[in-house]
């Protein structure tokens, strides 16, 4: 029997002795974190595939609303200057990037990509346009993805959020990495 501490590796189909003791019921198939479940019907057989789940997915899974509630905590925490000067612009939480999003920043990967801004920086005159807002969105699941705790997401959620917001205030991403590289000095 697999104990609630071993680790449990995509598509790896995980067993457990039947109750008759001789043959091995298939209990769960994890593929790419989604869950197949296949001959569990008793609630003991659901408890333990709670456990192998809990045990392979740890605490890095965030529930929606309180992912949102730190991406909410992250723009509260801007210094008072920065804040005044978010002008239509709308943030969003979606859980992956799609294939067309992906292709048209240069990634292939779903889980390359954690933040994005869509929008007129401040400084391309982005203040003086109409209509629709700027848009900042926060993937889930490519930070969940990255990071081992929720302590982790949460550090993972700030820095992902000031970055894109230091597009909206027109800072480029190799300026971006100048200014990180200058603050590890």
């Amino acid at each position: 029997m697999i104990g609630a501490s071993a680790p449990i590796y995509p598509t790896q189909r995980i067993s457990r002795p039947s109750k008759k003791g001789s043959v091995a019921t298939p209990v769960l198939l994890l593929k790419d974190e989604f869950f197949v479940v296949t001959g569990v019907t008793t609630l003991r057989g659901m408890r333990f595939l709670d456990s192998l789940i809990r045990s392979y997915l740890g605490s890095k899974v965030v529930q929606r609303e309180r992912f949102e509630e730190l991406v909410a905590e992250t723009l509260e925490g801007l210094p008072l200057e920065f804040q005044e000067k978010l002008e239509n612009i709308v943030l969003v939480v979606e859980d992956w990037p799609s294939q067309e999003l992906l292709a048209s920043v240069g990634l292939r990967h779903r889980s390359q990509l954690l933040g994005l801004y869509e929008g007129v920086p401040l400084t391309e005159g982005g203040r003086h346009r109409a209509a629709l807002p700027d848009k900042i969105t926060i993937f889930q699941k490519p930070i969940e993805r990255i990071c081992r705790s929720d302590k982790e997401i949460k550090r993972q959620i700030g820095e992902t959020v000031r970055h894109e917001i230091a597009h909206y205030f027109g800072i480029s991403d190799e300026r971006l990495r100048e200014i990180e590289e200058q603050g590890r000095r």
